[in-house]
């Protein structure tokens, strides 16, 4: 029990038993909030209780000058739901009138919308609340003019055609997450449903956040739209669905969004994947490969045949890595083609499929086709199957140079993978020249990393130098918690038949990680170099147990 929720039955504003009840019946809101709401306790009489539990003043709304700019800074529902107003913003320092100043939920939401540090002022609930509906108004004026304007529209392609949604307050919702996704670098959004509540996430660097909490009723109005601009079936609730749509963002940047339907026991759940559509394309320079892992990667490309795989967990970099690849081989001497699900980046003078499994269009047939169009290099998206396997193996056999994914913790155990999938080692041994595996880490922010100092027994398990500077995240105005994108770490295996005979017979044996140099050996040079944070290593590729913690 709170300190809140202790004065409330010390000064007998409520027993025992209301307090239980009431609280069932919260669903995310603010215990004081939802009291003042009801008329249970006064508003008056909820702000001096905040002011002597917090030791804030209360400060008069009417007094207070507002910068009405800052409205569009968060989502209206989020202003309403919370009873939280924007005030003022200087030095990234956000003044922020609320209800109920205790609520740490709503004050992380908004700085992390924001990125700015909030100053909350306590404010009397019904003045608060009357100011909100007041300025709704504004708000909707403000956010018509970032959506509607000419230049600023979003506009969504449905059924291939381009299509204005009609102005209504749900689709400039969403036009205003999709824009705040895109402009925080979030891989994906979760739209999520519950028992009480209704929430929106963002995938940011790897991580969930939630974004905000929309209220519970406007949760089917939402799908619903979502479900149209993906062109999925909006009857059907019982089975998963898979769409996609096209969105021209505010800042003109175009988006192709994936979007993925699911029944769960409160409703459906979707989720976007968000792919820039006008994303710059990497090169081998700046795939963040040391010196000599790109000597080996240049040397395995450039082979005229033999299979090259890609490995790792959903997420970490594989399919960029794949068109750096293909970046550097483009030429007009080469006949170059993908099978892929789906196309990430459009890619001039390459033949790109997209895998249609409706429609008979798959992985092993497309790649079966690839085999009469006369290929110098294929592209496979992922081998899923030992079908497809055995046909990228053997066309790696037959003079061609073959690149694909597969989803394997580390390079090793690629070998073992194709094994289960009843590829026998002897073509294993002659198709495959490199697997390389990789993860993405957070890079810490070079304008506010703060030195640390790491623990003895870190510094002897392996064998670092604790004379050198090691960095950790802290935060500042230029950043997001401490950290600004991400680069990906790699471990570069060449293959040959001495060391695919000895792994498969024992896949324990020490004596093999000489032939590499480990993911983990790649994220302590980044350690070093002060690039990552050791708690990021160890995060990402460590097996963290006690002895990995940092005091």
């Amino acid at each position: 029990m709170n300190a809140i929720e202790q004065q409330l039955l010390d000064q007998r504003l409520l027993d025992i038993d209301t307090l239980q009840q009431i609280k069932i019946n919260l669903q995310g809101k603010s215990l004081l909030c939802y009291l003042a709401d009801k008329k249970i306790i006064s508003a008056a009489h909820v702000s001096q209780l905040l002011s002597n539990i917090l030791q804030l003043p209360i400060v008069p709304l009417a007094k207070i000058t507002r910068d009405e700019n800052l409205l569009s800074l968060l989502p209206y529902s989020l202003l309403e739901e919370a009873l939280v107003l924007p005030i003022s913003r200087a030095h990234m320092q956000l003044d922020l009138a609320m209800a109920d100043p205790s609520d740490r939920q709503t004050i992380n939401t908004v700085q992390f919308l924001t990125g700015c540090v909030v100053q909350p002022l306590l404010v009397n609930f019904d003045e608060l609340k009357q100011c909100i509906r007041q300025t709704s108004t504004s708000y909707e004026t403000q956010l018509l003019h970032h959506y509607s304007t000419t230049q600023q529209r979003s506009t969504v392609a449905l059924a291939q055609e381009s299509i204005d949604l009609p102005d209504e307050p749900v689709v400039k919702f969403i036009n205003y997450i999709v824009d705040l996704a895109v402009q925080k670098n979030a891989s994906d959004i979760h739209v999520e449903i519950y028992a009480t509540d209704y929430r929106i996430r963002f995938r940011q660097n790897g991580l969930l956040y939630e974004i905000t909490k929309p209220p519970r009723e406007l949760a089917q109005r939402l799908i619903a739209r979502l479900k149209i601009m993906a062109n999925l079936n909006i009857a059907e609730k019982r089975i998963a669905q898979d769409g996609h749509c096209k969105i021209v963002t505010s800042q003109k940047i175009s988006m192709d969004i994936r979007v993925n339907s699911c029944p769960t026991l409160y409703g459906e759940k979707m989720v976007l994947r968000l792919l820039n559509s006008d994303k710059k394309l990497r090169n081998l320079e700046t795939i963040h490969l040391l010196d000599h892992q790109k000597k080996l990667l240049t040397q395995a490309i450039h082979q005229p045949h033999g299979l090259i795989l890609i490995t790792g967990p959903t997420g970490s970099g594989k399919t960029m890595t794949l068109y750096a690849i293909l970046q550097a081989l483009n030429s007009s001497e080469k006949n170059i083609s993908t099978v892929e699900d789906p196309v990430e980046i459009h890619l001039s003078g390459v033949n790109q499929v997209e895998i249609n499994p409706k429609a008979g269009l798959t992985f092993a047939n497309t790649l079966r086709a690839f085999l009469r169009q006369d290929p110098d290099i294929i592209m496979v998206g992922e081998i899923r199957d030992t079908e497809t396997a055995d046909i990228a193996i053997r066309a790696a056999q037959t003079g061609r140079l073959v690149l694909s994914t597969l989803h394997t913790n580390h390079a090793l155990g690629t070998l073992t993978r194709l094994r289960n999938m009843h590829i026998e080692p002897y073509n294993i041994a002659s198709a495959i020249t490199l697997v390389t595996a990789q993860r993405l880490v957070r890079k810490l922010c070079p304008y506010c990393k703060q030195p640390q100092s790491l623990p003895s027994k870190i510094i002897q398990q392996f064998a670092l130098d604790p004379d050198l500077p090691y960095f950790q995240a802290s935060g500042c105005d230029q950043c997001e918690q401490g950290y600004a994108g991400r680069l990906a770490i790699h471990e570069l295996l060449p293959l040959h038949e001495s060391l695919i005979s000895d792994y498969l017979m024992d896949p324990t044996q020490k004596n093999i990680t000489p032939y590499f140099m480990t993911l983990q050996q790649t994220a302590l040079e980044q350690v070093k170099a002060g690039i990552i944070s050791w708690q990021e290593a160890a995060r990402i590729v460590f097996d963290r147990g006690d002895d990995m913690a940092l005091c």
